[in-house]
């Protein structure tokens, strides 16, 4: 392993850490937001996230805040995510293929969680 790709590594470590902590405090308030609003039986709790438990908080968010930012946000957080990914197979020398297939099923996931 060459020292370019000892350093994108650890800086797609660095900024992955970073980009998964920002991303999961936009989470949680986003969960805090639409908690206030909704009855103590239909509110969602912090743990055992799945994807329809995703799209429900999702719909709820943007149903009560029509002109709320977070869901945005998360989406844009998760563009950049599969960017990173994508380029750091890249630097690591994945084949084409295979880097070919990481954007294209990550894309996939954004749009399967962000769809409106």
């Amino acid at each position: 392993m060459s020292g370019r790709q000892v350093a994108g590594l650890i800086t797609f470590i660095v900024a992955s850490g970073t980009l998964g902590l920002y991303s999961t405090s936009l989470h949680f308030k986003m969960i805090d937001q639409v908690n206030t609003k909704l009855p103590t039986e239909q509110q969602f709790s912090a743990l055992g996230w799945h994807y329809f438990k995703l799209r429900r908080l999702l719909v709820e968010y943007r149903r009560l805040y029509p002109s709320g930012t977070l869901d945005k946000r998360l989406c844009f957080l998760g563009g950049i995510g599969v960017s990173m990914v994508v380029v750091m197979a890249w630097q690591l020398g994945f084949p084409r293929l295979g880097i070919l297939w990481l954007g294209i099923a990550g894309g996939f996931a954004l749009w399967l969680a962000f769809r409106r």
